[in-house]
């Protein structure tokens, strides 16, 4: 099976929107609006313009990176508060202690590693582990990116 997730943004400084587009097997399955509603300068929405049942609040730290997202859809409340490893001016690593509520509280730990980056220093290659001693990945992704 191959999932192929497109998310086109547009606008620019904190006016931004974005449609995400999934894919399986090559078939266009759903199509979903985003916007960004800024609450102050380091709080955000991001707001499902056609499922209000869905939010997700987020806070980031001076450098505009995610340190706190809350998310909610119907009863399901999830946490994650994360920690980044920085080496050479780009993220080399991510740390993402997750709490789940639904009928009972469910934590978990996730790393993110960066193998590869493009010219830009966007990540290419991206290991996903669910310990801390980053043994057995349990997801290896491969990005694209485009640039206009």
């Amino acid at each position: 099976m191959v999932i192929i997730y497109e998310m086109i943004y547009t606008g620019q400084g904190k006016n931004i929107t974005y449609k995400e587009h999934i894919s399986i097997d090559g078939k266009e399955t759903e199509v979903t609006e985003y916007k960004y509603v800024w609450l102050d300068d380091l709080n955000y929405n991001i707001v499902n313009q056609s499922d209000t049942t869905q939010a997700q609040m987020v806070t980031t730290d001076q450098n505009y990176r995610i340190v706190k997202s809350q998310s909610k859809q119907g009863d399901i409340v999830g946490t994650n508060n994360y920690k980044y490893f920085i080496k050479n001016n780009r993220i080399e690593k991510t740390v993402t202690l997750n709490e789940r509520k639904e009928n009972e509280v469910v934590k978990s730990v996730e790393v993110m590693v960066m193998k590869d980056f493009d010219a830009h220093n966007n990540p290419t290659k991206i290991y996903f582990y669910n310990n801390l001693a980053e043994k057995n990945p349990e997801t290896v992704i491969f990005k694209q990116y485009k640039y206009y």
